[in-house]
C-alpha cells in the first residue's frame, strides 16, 4: 500500500505536500520521507482523495 501511495502522489497534479504549506521543509526529515506520498498531501483527508480512490 505505501509504494502505492509513493506512485500515485509523484504523478497527481494536485499534491501538495503538508511540509511546504506547514513550513518544516528545513527540518530535520528521514530521507525517504522527503519523496511524495499521499499521506503527505494536504488533500489526503485520510484517504478519501478522489485521485487516490480512482486508482485504488
Amino acid at each position: 500500500m505505501t509504494e502505492k501511495n509513493y506512485r500515485i502522489a509523484a504523478k497527481c497534479p494536485h499534491f501538495e505536500s503538508i511540509r511546504s504549506s506547514g513550513g518544516w521543509e528545513a527540518g530535520i526529515i528521514d530521507t525517504k520521507s522527503y519523496m511524495p506520498s499521499c499521506e503527505h498531501c494536504v488533500n489526503w483527508f485520510g484517504g478519501s482523495c478522489d485521485l487516490f480512490l480512482a486508482r485504488g
